[in-house]
């Protein structure tokens, strides 16, 4: 996969982390879910379909190491600390 986005080039994948394991398998092969029957069909394929052309790349994180948490929910006391330290944040 060689790709250009906006001036770049994209020779590897790019990898989303995700720490829920029915979002990976769904994401994998969207064909026999139930769960998704309410999202429009062109959405259900366009993150398959990446996979397939090695554009995108979904790997399982654990829910103690998802980074993104940090700015989205609410988290245990020891958890914050963590995860902010992994965001480069903590100098300031």
């Amino acid at each position: 996969m060689d790709a250009t986005i906006i001036g770049y080039k994209i020779e590897t994948p790019t990898t989303m982390y995700e720490d829920n394991q029915r979002a990976i398998e769904i994401a994998k092969n969207p064909r026999f879910h139930n769960r998704i029957k309410h999202i429009d069909i062109k959405f259900i394929h366009f993150i398959p379909e990446r996979i397939v052309s090695n554009e995108l790349k979904v790997v399982h994180c654990n829910s103690n190491d998802m980074l993104a948490d940090v700015m989205t929910k609410a988290l245990p006391k020891d958890q914050f600390p963590k995860l902010r330290k992994l965001l480069i944040i903590d100098k300031f």
